[in-house]
Protein backbone atom coordinates (compact mmCIF):
# COMPACT_ATOMS: atom_id res chain seq x y z
CA UNK A 1 0.00 0.00 0.00
CA UNK A 2 1.82 3.55 -1.01
CA UNK A 3 1.62 6.25 1.36
CA UNK A 4 -1.86 8.08 -0.51
CA UNK A 5 -3.49 5.28 0.48
CA UNK A 6 -2.76 5.04 4.04
CA UNK A 7 -5.09 6.67 6.45
CA UNK A 8 -4.36 7.91 10.26
CA UNK A 9 -7.27 7.78 12.76
CA UNK A 10 -6.26 11.72 12.74
CA UNK A 11 -7.59 11.84 9.25
CA UNK A 12 -11.16 10.08 10.68
CA UNK A 13 -11.98 13.27 13.24
CA UNK A 14 -15.72 12.19 14.15
CA UNK A 15 -15.73 9.45 12.31
CA UNK A 16 -15.68 6.20 14.13
CA UNK A 17 -15.63 4.28 10.61
CA UNK A 18 -12.99 2.61 9.08
CA UNK A 19 -14.66 1.31 5.77
CA UNK A 20 -15.88 3.27 2.76
CA UNK A 21 -19.62 3.37 3.16
CA UNK A 22 -21.85 3.00 0.08
CA UNK A 23 -25.01 4.44 0.13
CA UNK A 24 -27.63 2.00 -1.28
CA UNK A 25 -31.18 2.30 -1.01
CA UNK A 26 -32.89 -1.58 -1.49
CA UNK A 27 -35.34 -3.31 0.19
CA UNK A 28 -33.97 -5.82 3.61
CA UNK A 29 -35.34 -8.27 5.51
CA UNK A 30 -34.20 -9.69 8.96
CA UNK A 31 -34.82 -12.04 11.14
CA UNK A 32 -32.40 -11.95 15.03
CA UNK A 33 -30.82 -15.12 15.87
CA UNK A 34 -32.29 -16.70 18.79
CA UNK A 35 -32.83 -19.71 20.76
CA UNK A 36 -36.33 -18.34 22.12
CA UNK A 37 -38.70 -16.33 19.75
CA UNK A 38 -37.85 -16.36 16.24
CA UNK A 39 -38.39 -11.88 15.12
CA UNK A 40 -38.61 -11.14 11.59
CA UNK A 41 -39.05 -7.37 9.84
CA UNK A 42 -38.24 -5.33 7.14
CA UNK A 43 -36.65 -1.99 6.07
CA UNK A 44 -34.78 -0.08 3.65
CA UNK A 45 -31.26 0.05 3.32
CA UNK A 46 -29.30 3.27 4.21
CA UNK A 47 -25.73 2.11 3.12
CA UNK A 48 -23.64 -0.45 2.87
CA UNK A 49 -19.67 -1.22 4.05
CA UNK A 50 -17.62 -4.42 3.84
CA UNK A 51 -18.20 -4.60 7.80
CA UNK A 52 -21.63 -3.27 8.20
CA UNK A 53 -24.88 -2.36 7.06
CA UNK A 54 -26.87 0.65 7.84
CA UNK A 55 -30.66 0.43 7.43
CA UNK A 56 -33.92 2.27 8.16
CA UNK A 57 -36.58 0.04 10.33
CA UNK A 58 -39.64 1.15 12.29
CA UNK A 59 -38.65 -1.55 14.97
CA UNK A 60 -36.02 -1.42 17.68
CA UNK A 61 -33.57 -3.92 17.55
CA UNK A 62 -31.61 -5.23 20.85
CA UNK A 63 -28.46 -4.01 20.81
CA UNK A 64 -25.67 -6.94 20.98
CA UNK A 65 -28.24 -9.38 19.40
CA UNK A 66 -27.21 -11.67 16.52
CA UNK A 67 -28.91 -10.91 13.14
CA UNK A 68 -29.71 -12.27 9.33
CA UNK A 69 -30.22 -9.88 7.06
CA UNK A 70 -31.25 -10.62 3.02
CA UNK A 71 -31.09 -8.36 0.21
CA UNK A 72 -32.30 -9.36 -3.08
CA UNK A 73 -28.73 -7.56 -4.89
CA UNK A 74 -29.75 -5.35 -8.04
CA UNK A 75 -26.60 -6.99 -9.78
CA UNK A 76 -27.18 -10.06 -11.78
CA UNK A 77 -24.75 -12.94 -13.13
CA UNK A 78 -23.99 -12.50 -16.87
CA UNK A 79 -27.06 -10.32 -16.78
CA UNK A 80 -29.76 -13.23 -16.06
CA UNK A 81 -29.09 -14.92 -13.04
CA UNK A 82 -30.35 -13.06 -9.93
CA UNK A 83 -28.20 -12.38 -6.70
CA UNK A 84 -29.34 -12.43 -2.76
CA UNK A 85 -27.16 -10.75 -0.46
CA UNK A 86 -27.21 -12.91 2.89
CA UNK A 87 -25.34 -11.09 5.63
CA UNK A 88 -24.75 -12.31 9.34
CA UNK A 89 -23.72 -9.58 12.12
CA UNK A 90 -24.35 -8.28 15.52
CA UNK A 91 -26.59 -5.19 16.47
CA UNK A 92 -24.48 -2.25 17.56
CA UNK A 93 -27.13 1.03 17.36
CA UNK A 94 -30.73 1.25 17.35
CA UNK A 95 -32.81 4.02 17.52
CA UNK A 96 -34.67 6.65 15.91
CA UNK A 97 -35.67 4.47 13.24
CA UNK A 98 -32.29 3.46 11.99
CA UNK A 99 -30.31 0.34 12.91
CA UNK A 100 -26.76 -0.10 12.26
CA UNK A 101 -25.24 -3.37 12.27
CA UNK A 102 -21.02 -5.20 12.47
CA UNK A 103 -21.25 -8.00 9.52
CA UNK A 104 -19.21 -10.92 10.78
CA UNK A 105 -20.06 -12.95 7.46
CA UNK A 106 -21.85 -12.57 4.30
CA UNK A 107 -22.68 -15.11 1.41
CA UNK A 108 -24.16 -13.95 -2.30
CA UNK A 109 -26.87 -16.99 -3.20
CA UNK A 110 -28.39 -17.25 -6.27
CA UNK A 111 -32.34 -16.56 -6.24
CA UNK A 112 -33.37 -19.03 -9.20
CA UNK A 113 -36.44 -21.30 -9.18
CA UNK A 114 -37.59 -24.60 -8.72
CA UNK A 115 -41.09 -25.85 -9.30
CA UNK A 116 -42.69 -22.64 -8.91
CA UNK A 117 -40.73 -22.25 -5.38
CA UNK A 118 -38.32 -19.36 -5.31
CA UNK A 119 -34.50 -20.52 -3.99
CA UNK A 120 -34.62 -17.57 -1.71
CA UNK A 121 -37.93 -18.64 -0.07
CA UNK A 122 -35.83 -21.64 0.75
CA UNK A 123 -32.63 -20.65 2.06
CA UNK A 124 -34.37 -18.37 4.38
CA UNK A 125 -37.24 -17.11 6.22
CA UNK A 126 -36.94 -13.54 5.66
CA UNK A 127 -39.23 -12.00 2.69
CA UNK A 128 -38.61 -11.39 -0.70
CA UNK A 129 -38.50 -8.01 -1.80
CA UNK A 130 -41.98 -8.58 -3.87
CA UNK A 131 -43.15 -9.64 -0.46
CA UNK A 132 -42.15 -6.17 1.12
Amino acid sequence: MNNSMKRTRSEFVGERRWKRRYPIQLAIGYKLLSNRLSRHGIGTTIDFSSTGIAFATQDILPVGRQIEMSVDWPAKIDGQCALRLVAFGCVVRSGNGRVAVRIYGHEFKTRGSVEGVPQSARLSNVPRNSEI
